[in-house]
Order: C-alpha cells, then structure tokens, then sequence
C-alpha cells in the first residue's frame, strides 16, 4: 500500500506508491518521498538528491580545480580535457593551452598585427590560429568564427553561449563551458514585476576570472567580470549582436583600442539610460 513507501525513514523513494533504492538519475530520493528525475544542471544522484555532476572529462573543457572547472588558460590553472588543473612555474612558466610550457619567444612587441602560436606568430585570420596584437592564437569552436582578430558568433549565439537569450541561470554554460552552470541577466528583475534591465530577451553574462569560451570577452562591470558576447563591428551599430544589442568598442589593459567590441544593449531599449551629459541616438543605438 502507499502507507508503507511514504514518509518511512530510512527508505528509498515513491514511485506509483512503489518503494525505489532511490539511487538513480531517473528515480532520486530518500525518506519515503516521491522520487525525483534528476537532469539540467542537477543531473547525478547522490544520497537521495540531484546534484551537480563532478567536475572532470564529461563536463568540463578545461580543467578542474577543487572540484570547480577553470578555463584552462591561466598560469595557476592550467589545463584540457577535465584533468586536474596545473600550476605553471620554474622551467614551464606558461600555460600553452593544454599545459605548461617554456614562456614563448612571440610576444606583443614582435608579433603586433598577428597572433601567438606558441613561439610562432601567425597571421591570426583563421579559426585555427584567430588572434590579434601578439596575444596567444584562439580556436574558434562551435559556432564561432574568426574575424577582427577574435573568435565570434557571426549570428545569434547558439543556446546557452555568451549572449544568447535567457531567462534562467540554468540556461547559460559558465565561462569554463560547463551547461547549465553559468549566469543570465534577466530581461526585468523579479519575472516581469519591476523594472526592465535593458537586456531585451535576456543576455548569459556568466560570471568569469579569467577569461571565457570562445566567442565571450571577461569584462568588469560594477562589482564583477563577466563574460560578454564578442562582435566583429565596433561602433558600427548591431554588426553581429542579436537585435536589440549594438557593437560597443572596447579597450586592452594599455588603453588601447582592439580591433574586435561587444554586445551591449542598444540605448533606446526599454530600461536603459546614458550617463550625465550624453543622450541617447535611437537612429545609432549609442549615447552621444
């Protein structure tokens, strides 16, 4: 009967009044509750909850760093393929992707209108090899491809990129990749009660340290970096943004302009404002 699957302790979970081991992906739980099917962000079982599956080579394109998946391309967390991450240093100082090497001869200085491919600068035009001012060479994945020295979505980004349409966080990859763990800024705050955003349609923006998938620029805005959607056209009005959003030029850590810019929302969009002393162009989509 149902009284002897339902609220015993120590039990699995309920299936059709049916008793479960309430230890699988399909029918999670503990305590005589109804089971649960885990999937999304939450897709493992473990001891009777859907969780977060653990970092590693099924989830994480990176590497995994206490249990927390790292782009892969920093010094201090280096690494591919959802291996333990590695810390560069001594005789292998840089991270070349997919681990520590000797720190490359091609540098900014000698490499300005190319791209780093390891000691070798290249033209950095291609998907394989998409860079600009002698910074390490990208490769375009996915939908990306390579255009003003950077790998971006020539279209709408696809479902769950930097950029794409949200209106969950469970929506958008994180800024290592991993599905259904990134961040969505909400077309208005609290469902539709408050307030628009001005992010029409919603925008993943996760949360990034050090950089992000390809196709997304790790930008500080307020109190956090987060990633947001590269475009080919900076200043030139949507170039490859979704509607709604216009290409916005940006700057490298020595104030000067690079050749690629962002996805922001366009100014006349619902919820947006420009700053004292500037007002907004509907025709452009920039304040001026």
């Amino acid at each position: 009967s149902g009284r002897e699957c339902r609220g015993n302790a120590g039990a699995g979970c309920c299936v059709n009044n049916q008793c479960q081991p309430g230890n699988t992906s399909s029918a999670c739980g503990n305590n005589g509750n109804t089971c649960t099917s885990c999937g999304g962000a939450t897709p493992v079982c473990n001891s009777g909850s859907c969780q977060a599956a653990p970092c590693g080579p099924g989830n994480c394109p990176g590497c995994c760093q206490n249990g927390v998946c790292q782009i892969g391309t920093a010094t201090n967390a280096c690494g591919s393929g959802g291996l333990a991450c590695t810390s560069c240093s001594g005789g292998t100082p840089a991270c070349l992707g997919s681990g520590c090497g000797p720190a490359p001869t091609c540098n900014p200085q000698n490499c300005p209108n190319g791209c780093c491919d390891g000691s070798q600068c290249v033209g950095g035009a291609t998907s394989s090899a998409c860079g600009a001012g002698g910074r390490a060479c990208q490769v375009c994945t996915g939908s990306t491809s390579c255009g003003s020295g950077t790998c971006y979505f020539p279209s709408t980004p696809p479902a769950g990129a930097t950029g794409a349409s949200c209106t969950a966080h469970a929506n958008c990859a994180s800024a290592s990749g991993l599905a259904g763990g990134g961040d969505c800024i909400p077309q208005s705050f609290d469902g539709g009660v408050n307030a628009p955003t001005g992010f029409t349609g919603g925008y993943c923006a996760s949360v990034c340290t050090s950089g992000c998938q390809p196709g997304g620029e790790c930008l500080n805005v307020g109190s956090l970096s987060r990633c947001f959607q590269k475009c080919n056209g900076p200043d030139l009005g949507r170039s490859s943004c979704r509607t709604g959003y216009v290409c916005v030029g940006i700057q490298d850590a020595q104030m000067n302009p690079l050749p690629y810019g962002v996805c922001f929302p366009n100014c006349s969009q619902p919820g947006n404002s420009c700053n004292q002393g500037f007002s907004c162009n509907t025709l452009t989509g920039y304040c001026e």
